[in-house]
């Protein structure tokens, strides 16, 4: 027989269980992006698998089939990859599936979840709107605003700029707790305006001193900040009286020709041709969105965003058609460091430089994992989309990238087309 201590721990754990299971399967019902959150923390622990430049891939085929084996070996979904030199796009292919279960290929007008290259794509609307006088970006955004915004914990009660929110250095933070809450399955309910209210404001439903902000006056340190990146498309709102969506729509998506992209599911007459999330254990995940959707939300293909891309290598034009000036493209792209910034990295408006001097930005979020860089020593650029989780992709989209933009062979491959 038991002794009562064992039967004493024995009740204890299966207790212990039972809480486990009932919290699981709250989260899993009633808080599904909270839930795949954690479960794909387990999957990050896999460190993914970085592989070095193969010098030896010199030619389309070889970098297709390298493409292929890469997205194969970690069971991705679906991808799309598009290749910019020369001005244009001069190559691009989906692999895969969009849609597993109704077996939709993945093809490149494809519109996937792109995650926080929608900055970037952001960062192209805020420098068109700085360029035609609606905007400052070292101006208080206080000036632009309907409610004030300040930094509790900034004893020196400093202004907080365009700028600031761009780079990163805004002093906002993102509490995880209400960020990841704020996800739900379709478009957003709550707006942008209602959320940063609750968050920003001192008597907001979400405001919290320690919690939404550093200690630190604008501009000191970096900390990236997705809440801080809704900010700034809002301040963009409201200093022009338009949307965000809308706004990019007119300025840059109908200019370009890119006609498989949106801010919002409702933008998409037809939502089945969206790439179709798969989360933790590669299961099909609904399309969903948050109230801070100009810091990732956007849904593009990879042919359209290798159109933005070019745009931006072209000094601002592409095609005959100009959406920013060659000055201001400078501008946007300048690198600047700061204190917090990982060494060798670099930060201009939205776009960012890695440690190997690549100009772009990536993404990740549920289902999502995205590269869009190039590199201006060589002028290749190259887009990588997925719809996998992002434990699961970040290996492969990368070493994608990686080996179209710093293998000798390839470059040149792209830059005769």
């Amino acid at each position: 027989m038991l002794k009562k201590g064992s039967k004493a721990v024995i009740y204890v754990l299966i207790s212990a269980l039972i809480l486990t299971i009932a919290a699981g399967l709250y989260l899993y019902l009633l808080r599904p992006f909270i839930f795949q959150e954690l479960a794909s923390s387990l999957e990050s622990l896999r460190d993914p698998e970085f592989l070095p430049v193969n010098p030896e891939i010199d030619t389309w085929e070889e970098f297709d089939a390298f493409t292929e084996a890469q997205l194969q070996q970690q069971q991705v979904s679906g991808a799309a990859v598009a290749v910019v030199a020369g001005g244009k796009i001069v190559w691009s292919k989906g692999y895969g599936f969009a849609n597993r279960e109704n077996q939709i290929p993945a093809t490149g007008d494809t519109p996937f979840m792109i995650g926080s290259i929608s900055k970037a794509v952001m960062g192209v609307a805020l420098m068109h709107a700085v360029e035609n006088g609606a905007l400052e970006l070292d101006r208080d955004i206080n000036d632009y605003l309907p409610f004030q915004v300040n930094n509790p914990r900034d004893q020196e009660n400093s202004v907080l700029t365009l700028r600031h929110l761009a780079t990163h250095t805004s002093g906002i933070r993102d509490r995880e707790r209400v960020y990841a809450g704020s996800y739900e399955i379709g478009d957003p309910a709550v707006s942008l305006d209602a959320f940063l209210r609750d968050y920003l404001i001192e008597d907001g439903a979400y405001f919290k001193a320690d919690g939404n902000f550093l200690p630190v006056a604008p501009g000191e340190t970096y900390e990236y900040s997705n809440i801080g990146a809704g900010l700034a498309g809002y301040v963009l709102q409201a200093a022009t009286g338009t949307d965000l969506d809308q706004y990019a729509q007119e300025a840059i998506f109908s200019p370009l020709g890119m006609d498989h992209t949106g801010w919002f599911l409702r933008d998409f007459a037809d939502q089945t041709e969206i790439a179709q999330p798969y989360a933790f254990g590669n299961r099909a995940f609904p399309h969903y969105g948050y109230p801070t959707w100009p810091d990732g939300q956007l849904r593009t293909s990879a042919n359209d965003l290798a159109r933005l891309l070019a745009m931006v290598m072209n000094g601002g034009e592409l095609e005959g058609v100009r959406i920013l000036d060659e000055a201001t493209v400078e501008q946007m792209l300048e690198k600047q460091s700061f204190s917090g910034l990982e060494s060798g990295h670099g930060q201009g408006i939205f776009w960012t430089y890695s440690s190997q001097g690549m100009a772009g930005h990536n993404g990740g979020d549920l289902g999502v994992t995205t590269v869009m860089y190039f590199n201006p020593a060589t002028q290749v650029g190259v887009v990588v989309l997925s719809n996998a989780n992002s434990a699961r992709a970040v290996g492969p989209v990368f070493n994608i990238a990686r080996q179209m933009l710093q293998s000798e062979g390839m470059v040149e491959i792209a830059q005769a087309e």
